[in-house]
């Protein structure tokens, strides 16, 4: 029963563990904000493209 606790004990205290948690965490926060800015420029380049598009229809009438 002795042993058991030890090894119940050593496993709690260990912490080996820990930092490939952390980089797994970590690594999902990166991925997470690089889907998220590729998102945003996505929309961006879209609407940028459809006021370009409204732009050249209406022979520069519309444009900024």
């Amino acid at each position: 029963m002795y042993g058991l606790k030890l090894n119940l004990a050593t496993l709690w205290n260990d912490e080996c563990g820990i930092s490939s948690v952390e980089y797994v965490l970590l690594l999902a926060f990166v991925v997470s904000s690089i889907m998220a800015a590729a998102e945003t420029l996505s929309n961006a380049m879209v609407n940028e493209i459809a006021d370009t598009r409204t732009c050249t229809e209406t022979n520069g009438a519309t444009c900024n």
